[in-house]
This record gives structure tokens, sequence and C-alpha cells, in this order.
């Protein structure tokens, strides 16, 4: 017999006497209720009686033997020298085992503490449990004094089902619930709690949310350098268009016009498509909104810099102009922006002048 073997976390392994008694077991079989010292059948009754006789005769294999109110093993082993040796696997129709073992192999922590918060038992494959396991005398509460957690807890043990994402150590996250316990009458007698290593999943969305909103930058920027406003002289700005003009850059272009009308209180506003190769209905009626949006606030709209072949696809669609300065290029637009300017001051002067 190996005796190094008694120290493998992951075997459930146990020495006996002759007469049941526990001489050595792993910590698995600790775990699972198996006491050092302690006597087989005063913990498993009187089948484990029967299971050493017929171990004392012959080896024995698969043969169900549980805790009295606990789990079931299945037991294969037999004499060993002057005692007995026997290796465990959990039974497989032990609804109890089936989840141990789930919870014992997965990254979680499944624990329950008394109404005090001291801690009663925990299970579970992280490190958190297995440092719990080895602190019977842990108390919930104490451990996790003046922090929200604390406050789940309490909240459970007043009879609240709470659940909150907890950030134990940097970068470590866990997604933990706690539920109250209950007695037959319905009284809360303590809380238990479940938690799941989440650090992945959250590492991951604080990723993905950096890279929407460096994204979302990114685009703001391209869509400011697709709508320069151009101040080319005193109450005169101008929005050269390049490229294909859709309903979010329409929207763009319109809300950085209008605030530069008010910024700069502009009187004029050029838009040369100079640079716009294809023009749709739904392009036209954008520019349209355009201009509505710029005369409501009292400046004159130019348009400017149409090509060829976009006149005669906004003569096709039977789109209506007419209430639009149209020049042919970006000069000419400017020559009338700086005469109808010049008249208008002049206008003004002479009207001083004749209520003087």
């Amino acid at each position: 017999m190996n005796v190094d073997l008694f120290a493998h976390p992951g075997l459930y392994l146990l020495a006996l006497d002759p007469s049941g008694q526990i001489l050595r077991a792993t910590p698995r079989c600790q775990e699972a209720g198996f006491v050092l010292g302690s006597s087989l059948p005063e913990l498993a009754g009187g089948e484990a009686i029967e299971l050493l006789e017929r171990a004392k005769l012959g080896p024995i294999e698969g043969v169900k033997l549980g805790l009295e109110g606990g789990r079931s093993f299945r037991w294969t082993g037999g004499a060993e020298g002057e005692g007995l040796v026997f290796s465990l696997a959990p039974d497989t129709s032990d609804r109890f085992a089936i989840v141990e073992t789930l919870l014992t192999e997965a990254n979680v922590l499944l624990f329950a503490a008394d109404s005090t918060g001291k801690l009663q038992f925990a299970v579970g494959g992280s490190e958190e449990a297995k440092s719990l396991r080895d602190a019977p005398e842990h108390n919930v509460l104490d451990a996790n004094k003046d922090t929200p957690t604390e406050a789940c807890i309490r909240l459970a043990l007043e009879g609240t089902p709470t659940a909150i994402l907890n950030e134990p150590l940097p970068g470590r996250y866990f997604d933990d619930h706690y539920a109250p316990v209950r007695d037959a009458a319905g009284n809360v007698t303590g809380v238990c709690g479940f938690a799941v290593d989440v650090s992945d999943r959250v590492q991951t969305e604080f990723k993905l949310r950096e890279t929407v909103e460096r994204l979302e930058k990114q685009s703001a920027a391209l869509r400011s350098l697709s709508t320069p406003i151009i101040r080319v002289w005193d109450e005169i700005i101008c929005l050269p268009v390049v490229g294909i003009v859709d309903s979010q850059r329409t929207a763009d272009m319109m809300e950085s016009l209008l605030a530069s009308i008010v910024e700069e209180k502009a009187r004029y506003a050029i838009v040369d498509l100079t640079g716009v190769e294809v023009v749709d209905t739904s392009t036209a009626e954008h520019l349209l909104r355009l201009f509505r949006a710029a005369s409501i606030l009292g400046v004159s709209g130019v348009l400017c810099g149409i090509r060829p072949a976009v006149a005669q696809t906004i003569v096709t669609l039977g789109v209506d102009l007419s209430g639009i300065n149209t020049l042919r290029t970006l000069e000419e637009a400017l020559r009338f922006c700086f005469v109808r300017r010049l008249a208008q001051k002049k206008k003004g002067a002479t009207a001083r002048e004749a209520s003087q």
C-alpha cells in the first residue's frame, strides 16, 4: 500500500482497522464526513458492519453504502495487512453526489451559514471555496463587514433574496446570489450563497465596451471631418460636401451648419456640391431640408458646384430647387454673397441716414 495516496486531494481512500475505526482518510473523504478516529458503523449504521464482514472474507467491488443522512458511495477494496483499505466513488444515482461533483469541478462556491453568519459548510472548485473548507470558524458577516456583500447577506437573513456583482480582488469578479434558509415553520434560520467566477466574462465586456467607445469616438471624428464648416468672410459660411450624402450625414451636416450659423452670426450659407458625383431623391430631399432649416434662422442659402450629371438627375427626379439660389461655381457663389451683403449694408446705411 502506498500511503502517499492518502494525501492526494482528488481521491476517495479510507484505511480502517478490523473493527471499522477510520485510521487514514484522504482530504476528499474527510470533507465528505469520514472523520479520522470515528467508527464506520456509527457513521453509516448496520449496513457498514455487513460491508466490513464481506470485505474480510474477500475483495468487494461497487458495493453501495452511504453515511446516515448523507452521501452514498460505491465501495471497492478489502483486507490489506491487518486492516481494510477501500476506494470510494460517489454514487451517481445519488442526486446530491451528482450536484456536489459538479460543484467541486466547477469554478464556483456554494455555502451556507447560520443566522449569526457562522459558516456551516462550503463546497465548490474555486479558490475561495477551498479556503473556506479549511476555515470552519469563518463568519461570512465579519469577513465582509462594511461591504455591499454584507448588506446582501443581511437582506437574505431578513428574508429577501439578493444578488450582486462582487469584486473581492482587483480583476476578480463573482456573480453572487444569496437566499434565506427557512425551517419547517417558515422562519429564517440562516443564509445560503452561490457565487460564480465571471471574471473572464466581465473583462470581455469591459474590453468590448472600450472598443465600442473608441469606435464611437472615431466615428464622431470622421463625421466632423466630413462636415467641415468654413468661415469665408464676415456673415458668410461655407459647407463643402464630398462623397455620398445619406440621412445620418445630412443630420450631422444640418446640426453643424445650424450651430455655425448661430455661432458666426451668419447671413449667408453656401453648400458646395463639387465633390458630390451622385444625387438621388433621398439626397435631394435632405438638401432641401437643410436649406429650409437655414432659412428659418434668416439665412440665405446658396447651392453651388452642381455637376452636369447631378443637374440632369435632379431635373429627371423632378426636385424643385426654385426657392434656392443656385450658382455654377464656388467663386460665383462667393461673389453673389459679397454683392448681396454689400447691397444690404448700403441699404441699411441709407435707411439710417434717412431716419436722421
